[in-house]
């Protein structure tokens, strides 16, 4: 366009903007909890099951009886500070609320994030944590307990994400199980090991769900089982971690554990991953 082209179309913008802007203003001040109430509408249209939960959990740990855009840096940390005994749960909390008040800023609802430029509260090395011999011994007897031990210990022995172990129904065990929601949305096949069979083969008789319909004590049993073992701190997480690095230990060929993880842009990506459909099941075995 001409420069009076651009001209006259940015003073169209500019006027289209001042009266947003007043439009604006001349709205009252939405509430904490009613804006709250509107992110998580919008987390359960997009968001998976299993990811909505999670932002209505922590979410919840969050109650100001106040306009959204008077929350305070102090407000928010303060309720994050209380969580400093589950640094897990602590990280998810900070997360959550971040992605909700960048929320807000993208809907026009405040000006701002009071926690912008804040640091995660326990951004460590526990990318990198892996449990030793030791570790290992000392976790398998202490989560001897239902549901909470037997799905920790079936995070160790398949290396699978928390959710697809915690979410298992019966109808998915055979000499393989299948997992159908996943994070990448793609169905994920593997076999059930001689111990991970022992493990099934010990839990209650159930209907649908191997380890309980709602499991969601997650944080608070985590922080029982941490009281009983000695051992540094550790996340769920890292059990799958540790499962990844036991297989390269043993001479496990890496597009294996790949396929063990569900990992799809791994080794065999690409025009490899298109054209081979080998599935990989005995050798994963």
């Amino acid at each position: 366009m001409s420069l009076a082209e651009a001209r006259r179309e940015a003073k169209k913008l500019l006027a289209d903007r001042s009266a947003l802007n007043v439009s604006s203003s001349r709205r009252p001040a939405l509430g904490f909890e009613q804006a709250k109430r509107l992110y998580l509408e919008d987390c359960r249209i997009r968001l998976r099951g299993s990811t909505y939960e999670a932002y209505v959990r922590y979410l919840s740990l969050f109650t100001f009886n106040k306009p959204l855009t008077e929350v305070t840096r102090g407000d928010v940390m303060g309720v994050i500070t209380l969580l400093r005994r589950t640094p897990e749960a602590q990280n998810f909390a900070f997360v959550t609320i971040r992605a909700f008040f960048n929320w807000g800023v993208r809907n026009e609802l405040c000006e701002r994030n009071p926690i912008f430029g804040a640091r995660i509260p326990n951004k460590s090395k526990a990318c990198e944590r892996v449990l030793d011999d030791d570790e290992i011994a000392a976790l398998w007897a202490a989560t001897d307990d239902y549901p909470f031990g037997q799905i920790a210990r079936a995070l160790l022995l398949t290396g699978q994400r928390r959710t697809e172990i915690s979410s298992l129904r019966w109808d998915q065990i055979d000499d393989t199980i299948t997992f159908t929601e996943t994070k990448n949305d793609e169905t994920h096949i593997i076999p059930v090991g001689a111990r991970m069979r022992a493990l099934l083969d010990a839990q209650p008789a159930s209907d649908t769900y191997v380890f309980g319909s709602s499991f969601s004590g997650w944080s608070k049993s985590k922080r029982r089982l941490d009281n009983e073992l000695d051992i540094a701190p550790w996340t769920l997480h890292d059990l799958r971690r540790t499962f990844a690095t036991r297989m390269a230990q043993i001479g496990t060929p890496i597009h294996v554990t790949e396929r063990l993880l569900n990992h799809k842009s791994g080794t065999i990506s690409g025009v490899a991953a298109i054209y081979n459909r080998h599935s990989y099941m005995d050798e994963m075995r």
